[in-house]
């Protein structure tokens, strides 16, 4: 009888760990893939590379680069970018804030640095399709 008492406090013990296991993993694995295209693209904004960012624009982005408001083709946005990142090479990049405002959008909010200006980056990506891409990108002088 003790042999059996002991078995099922073993397996009881053994069943709690996996169930605490598989609801660590759940839990954490939900914000990694949420927030990975965020990263990502913090990422490559702190380092000034607009072409690594291009897989992430919509086909379609609404841009406003220190004052000039459009609407612009992938190509156009990596361009466009791509101008922005060599005029004002990157000193740092802080993260302000970021989040999502409903189940299919993300955004973040940053400061650019670039020698002795700083900018605000404001970016919104939408889901489109299983991924995320960009459909809003802002730059302002801070």
């Amino acid at each position: 009888m003790q042999y059996i008492k002991e078995t099922l406090i073993e397996r009881k013990g053994i069943y709690k760990v996996f169930l605490l296991f598989m609801w660590c993993v759940f839990i954490s694995a939900a914000p990694i893939n949420n927030g990975s295209v965020v990263s990502t693209i913090n990422h490559y904004i702190s380092k000034g590379d607009a072409n690594a960012m291009a897989p992430y624009f919509s086909n379609t982005t609404e841009m406003s680069i220190l004052g000039e408001v459009g609407f612009y083709s992938k190509n156009q946005a990596v361009s466009v970018l791509t101008d922005f990142f060599k005029a004002h090479t990157p000193k740092s990049y802080t993260i302000r804030e970021s989040g999502s405002n409903t189940e299919n959008t993300q955004y973040s909010i940053g400061v650019y640095e670039s020698g002795q200006v700083s900018y605000k980056i404001y970016y919104v990506v939408k889901k489109e399709g299983a991924t995320y891409k960009i459909n809003k990108f802002i730059i302002e002088q801070s």
